[in-house]
């Protein structure tokens, strides 16, 4: 029996070690398997072992050297004496209370609040305090890390990954302070940075993402590894290939005949150029490689490195780390039950704050001599002390139980429910119950939340939602509150008595139950009596704004007044009819609007109106409108304020959103990505925050340099060396300036610009340019002096643009998933109710239906042409002709020969007579039903116009537009090879995705396009007079509206937005005018305004680059899967629209061959054979709702 117990009890060994050796890995969690067989079955008796995990096994159970338990037990665990011992009990009390962890991490924030205040520059005093800083912090957390070693021993200090991570960077600190003189070493000033990642352990999303992307790293690690040997198979080969050519032709792209800053000569050029074509950028690189190395190589190793490298390798890179982002990580994160020290620390001052108002409220009523209430029978026992002082807030329920709770966890966890419930839920209209985003009436103010608290207090939700019961009595759940997939709670569904009771020609109360219960004189009966009148008049302003026509009417308006803002550009004072009519258009639509504000206010009374997230948009929108004309009016219209506040009428088309049900939709659904949006640009801004304070701190000053304006051309180091010198030369000359590069990094948030434009690849070389090239605060830049700062920018390109602008499109898709599981697991959120039913009517209509087939003509010539053309290889043969037709247009070239223009002349009339011949033929053949199929119309309609291109192209060519155009489209017709060939099903498939996804593409794309105009009619008021210079040119400029949505058009594609800005980062002279005369009207100079400009760029691109484009493609990765790749409705469904296809085609060639015998044939058992074969399932078949029901009868 002794050995059949140690059997069982190695194999229980084993199988444990495996288990958890599984459970550490990227899938599993150490945390979720403590105890083995206790927190969670794992089916491991079953499981078979490999001889790898036995050797793991082995080498894990093998224990270590006996001398190595004697020196830890000596050197790691410090238990000499029992005072020694006594103090250690002291430290760890203290250093590991919740308040501790608080306030380091008030320090760790501090710290970063210090080193984002460095800039250029600074006064000695400031710099100064921030040193004083610097040592404070450093001793701080040095002091932290050596408490933390005596109460915890190293033994057990260094177990712990934030310790050694602690301990890392405090080591780092202090040999930065040891070493601050020594030159060159500053740069481990950044380690300090590294410190932020610490609020990871409070803060669940940075969390999440943190381990999101170090699980990315880890699953593609063999992929990385493949990259990187791309990259350097490539860049070796370039050097090889091309680098003696760089040399030896330099003189072809090089004016100075200098090596070129991109280059093949050396490795370490070579591996830029690589990456660089990686980052997309590549077109340059090419053409000078074409230059000195010929076209043939360089074509071939360039298109080999965006094909293998950039469209391959590093989209499957992205990919994979796209799919770390799963629902069952991000929608339930680790709940585990107990809360971190922070939010324990924050627990206790919130109780704390919680007694301290009621004492200071309970003393008041003492003072004024009134008794405060008792809550139960708290006097005689038996409600203890629960009861609730007057006026107490409703954050403050909890200390009833403050003192009567004998579970002090209990009471912190109902403390900070209550006050979660109070500060959170009306901080904004997103999480309020209370506004809503109903369109036109909000719902009525709830308080089923604080009933279900009392409830839960006094003992008595026990009849309650297990599920609801179990939410309310969480703790706040920090992980769920700011997680990356924490959306907006959805609303309960309403029940039908409450949309029957709501839908009613009686409006509501006017007034809140807080205003009633300050002011009791408000609350009286009007449908009786005196104010029957005012009741009467109530209802009618109801009928009338509820009425379609009101509706209808409000809208034109709204469009009238956003169109009538196109037009105030800078020509609008050359047009004096139409400035005036344009002021009196815009009285009208702002008494129109004042009026039907009032009429709501009236109808659906403050409480309805005032608790409602549109009528709150409306109502500012309105405030401005008012503003404006009341300046106008009383002669303060040309006051600054007074025309900053009239660029907010750029914010009226918003009015639009809630009367569109289509870009409603996609606001909900925005609504409900803020938050997880928000915490991704918050966790991305974080890891920019790193990188930008890095930037500072080793380029802060070091992008000035001395300019000749004359040349345009900065001055050699060997002329200029510092601004010393430079001004020393300005001093003779007007040409000379000492400025410095718009876009740098002498601050944080010009730093944040900088990183943003390298993360788009926009403007990113001139800034990757001008650190390369930088020395020493204040010197002239010399020609790559500091050629490793290019390591900076790729492993910024790595870390700040590969994963973290990324990580938006996987936020957005997750997040919009976890939304539809919310509502309705086959329920889009992008389309309207009328939208849905047109997508079902297309999915009717697209499905496979017999065709009646076209009958056989009976005269005999007429049948055998109908034989001809209703044969396959007919279709084919003509396929192949519109092939070489294709062919024989790509051979056309620009300047040709005149004898080359009559061949394909030639061979143009040849295939027009042939198509014209195949449309006669099937006009002959298939008759009046020639025109019941649309390939044949549209064929009809291209031999046409290629007959009339033919006969009139001199007269086309010269009123119209070039005959060619014609050409080009009868190409289109290459189309119907996808009916054709059999292999071309996947594309059908990406055209029915894509098809199905176009209701919900049209309403992000009015989305976008009202975000377009709003931003346009902004820009054309603030930026329409700036100088013309960079991106700003006579076409891309925000003079008139649509040269303004042009400009707004290519930065959502991020092309070239730098260019834009640069103009407008001008302030002052001599980069612009501000005396500057603009013709035609009375502005004066041509300055911009840098920090309004930046604001505009930067939310524009967060916006729409980033939120609104890759809401594009989260639509259609969302209907592709839904096709091929969903569950098995869709895999089934998509094989049954493919096969039936098949079916159908056979059984309009059988109908057509048989005639009316096909009915007895149907009737066959055949058919039920045939259904089998199709579906590959020979004793089961499928009913009407996909579901699997057994054959009973045989076949």
């Amino acid at each position: 029996m002794r050995l059949i117990d140690k059997y069982v009890l190695f194999l229980f060994v084993l199988q444990s070690a495996v288990v958890l050796k599984r459970a550490s890995g990227p899938k599993g969690s150490k945390d979720q398997l403590e105890v083995v067989g206790l927190q969670k079955k794992t089916p491991s008796s079953s499981s078979v072992y490999s001889q790898d995990d036995m050797d793991d096994l082995e080498e894990e159970l093998r224990p270590c050297p006996p001398c190595w338990y004697k020196c830890s037990d000596i050197f790691l665990k410090w238990n000499c004496c029992v005072p020694w011992v006594t103090f250690k009990k002291w430290m760890y009390f203290i250093v590991m209370d919740p308040f501790v962890d608080l306030g380091i991490t008030i320090c760790i924030v501090l710290n970063t609040m210090f080193m984002a205040m460095e800039h250029y520059p600074m006064t000695p005093e400031f710099e100064e305090v921030l040193s004083v800083g610097n040592l404070v912090f450093t001793g701080i957390f040095t002091a932290e890390m050596v408490l933390k070693l005596i109460a915890m021993d190293p033994y057990y200090y260094f177990q712990v990954g934030w310790n050694i991570f602690d301990s890392i960077i405090v080591t780092m600190s202090l040999v930065e302070l040891g070493l601050a003189n020594v030159e060159g070493l500053s740069v481990l000033r950044s380690f300090r940075l590294m410190r932020v990642f610490k609020l990871a352990k409070s803060w669940p999303t940075l969390n999440m993402l943190i381990k999101i992307i170090g699980n990315s790293v880890g699953a593609l690690g063999n992929l990385t590894l493949v990259l990187a040997i791309i990259v350097f198979i490539f860049a070796v080969v370039g050097m090889q290939l091309f680098g003696k050519s760089y040399k030896e032709c330099v003189c072809k792209i090089s004016l100075d005949c200098e090596l070129p800053r991109w280059h093949m000569h050396d490795f370490f050029h070579a591996f830029l150029i690589i990456f660089r074509v990686l980052c997309g950028e590549w077109i340059e690189t090419m053409w000078e490689c074409m230059e000195v190395a010929g076209q043939g190589m360089c074509l071939i190793v360039f298109m080999m490195v965006m094909v293998i490298g950039n469209l391959v390798v590093l989209n499957l890179f992205l990919a994979l780390l796209l799919s770390s982002f799963s629902g069952d990580n991000l929608a339930a994160p680790e709940e585990d039950g107990e809360m971190n020290n922070l939010q324990i620390a924050t627990g206790r001052i919130t109780r704390g704050i919680d007694w301290a108002k009621a004492y200071v409220i309970q003393q008041f009523c003492i003072i004024i001599g009134k008794q405060p209430k008792e809550d139960g029978d708290g006097a005689d026992g038996n409600g203890g002390s629960n009861g609730d002082v007057d006026g107490l807030p409703k954050g403050s329920l909890a200390l009833k139980n403050i003192i009567s709770s004998d579970n002090p966890k209990a009471d912190l966890e109902l403390t900070m429910l209550d006050v979660w419930i109070d500060d959170v839920n009306p901080s904004g209209f997103l999480t309020n119950d209370n506004l809503t985003l109903d369109v036109p009436i909000a719902k009525m103010e709830s308080d089923d939340d604080e009933d279900d608290i009392s409830e839960e207090e006094e003992g008595e939700g026990a009849n309650g939602d297990a599920k609801e019961d179990t939410e309310l009595k969480k703790p706040i759940a920090p992980d769920n509150a700011s997680s990356i997939c924490s959306t907006v709670d959805n609303p309960p569904e309403v029940e039908e008595e409450e949309e029957e009771e709501a839908d009613t020609t009686n409006p509501e109360n006017c007034w809140t139950e807080k205003c009633i219960g300050r002011c009791p004189c408000l609350d009286f009966d009007i449908t009786a009596g005196k104010g029957k009148t005012w009741w009467n008049f109530r209802k009618t302003c109801f009928l009338i704004v509820e009425h379609n026509y009101f509706e209808t009417f409000i809208i034109f308006m709204i469009l009238m007044s956003s169109g009538a803002l196109a037009f105030e550009d800078i020509y609008i004072e050359q047009r004096r009819t139409i400035k005036i009519i344009l002021e009196y258009a815009d009285q009208v639509f702002t008494y129109v609007f004042i009026i039907e504000m009032l009429l709501k206010w009236v109808a659906y009374g403050f409480q309805a109106y005032f608790t409602n997230a549109w009528c709150w948009l409306d109502f500012l929108i309105v405030d401005v409108s008012l503003i404006s004309l009341t300046a106008n009016i009383l002669g303060y219209a040309e006051l600054g304020p007074i025309k900053s506040l009239r660029t907010l009428r750029a914010l009226r088309p918003l009015r639009a959103l809630s009367r569109f049900e289509g870009m409603r939709v996609v606001v909900n659904a925005l609504v409900g990505a803020i938050p997880s949006i928000f915490n991704v640009l918050l966790v991305c801004l974080i890891f920019w925050l790193i990188f930008s304070i890095m930037g500072v701190n080793m380029f802060a000053g070091k992008y000035y340099y001395c300019f000749n304006t004359t040349s345009e051309e900065r001055f050699s180091a060997d002329v200029v060396n510092n601004k010393t010198e430079c001004y020393q030369l300005m001093e003779g000359n007007d040409d000379v300036r000492w400025m410095n590069a718009k876009v740098n990094y002498d601050n944080v948030a010009m730093g944040y610009l900088s990183l943003l434009q390298i993360a788009t690849f926009k403007g990113w070389m001139d800034i990757m340019y001008g650190a390369v090239d930088s020395r020493f605060v204040e010197d002239q830049p010399i020609y790559e002096d500091n050629v490793y700062m290019y390591i900076y920018f790729v492993i910024f390109i790595i870390f700040g643009s590969f994963f973290t602008l990324n990580l938006f499109i996987g936020v957005i898709i997750d997040n919009f998933n976890q939304q539809k599981k919310k509502i309705s697991s086959w329920k889009d959120i992008f389309m309207t109710e009328e939208q849905k039913k047109y997508y079902n009517a297309m999915k009717k209509l697209g499905s496979k239906k017999p065709q009646k087939p076209i009958p056989r003509p009976q005269n005999k010539f007429a049948g055998l042409i109908f034989d001809l053309i209703t044969q396959q290889f007919f279709d084919i043969f003509i396929m192949v002709l519109i092939c070489l037709n294709m062919v024989t247009m790509m051979v056309e070239t620009d300047g040709q020969s005149k004898e080359k223009e009559d061949i394909l002349f030639l061979i143009n009339l040849v295939f027009i007579i042939v198509f014209t011949t195949e449309c006669i033929l099937k006009l002959i053949g298939l008759r009046q039903y020639f025109f019941s199929v649309g390939w044949n119309i549209f064929d009809f309609v291209v031999v046409i116009l290629s007959i009339v291109g033919l006969l009139l192209a001199d007269l086309i060519e010269k009123y119209f537009v070039s005959p060619t155009l014609f050409r080009v489209i009868r190409l289109a017709r290459i189309g119907r090879v996808l009916r054709l060939i059999r292999g071309a099903k996947g594309i059908r498939t990406l055209l029915f995705a894509l098809m199905m996804s176009l209701p919900a593409l049209f309403n992000i794309g009015l989305l976008l396009f009202l975000i377009m105009f709003i931003f346009s009619i902004f820009g054309m008021s603030n930026f329409a007079y700036v100088k013309k210079e960079a991106g700003i040119d006579d076409m891309f400029n925000f003079e008139t509206f649509g040269n303004s949505i042009i400009c707004l058009f290519m930065i959502t594609t991020s092309a070239g937005w730098d260019g834009l800005l640069s103009p407008i980062l001008n302030s002052r002279a001599p980069d612009c005018d501000p005396d500057v005369e603009n013709p035609g009207t009375d502005v004066r100079g041509n300055c911009g305004s840098p920090g309004l400009g930046i604001c505009f760029f930067c939310s524009y691109i967060i916006m729409c680059f980033l939120v609104v484009v890759n809401m594009y493609i989260a639509i259609i990765l969302e209907n592709f899967n839904a096709l091929p790749l969903g569950d098995w409705r869709g895999q089934w469904g998509l094989w049954l629209e493919v096969s039936a296809g098949l079916f159908l085609s056979k059984f309009q060639a059988y109908s057509t061959s048989q005639g009316s015998s096909v009915r007895n044939d149907l009737k066959t058992a055949r058919v039920c054979v045939f259904h089998m074969s199709l579906f590959s399932l020979q004793d089961q078949e499928w009913d009407h709702d996909y579901n699997v029901t057994p054959i009973h009868s045989s076949h």
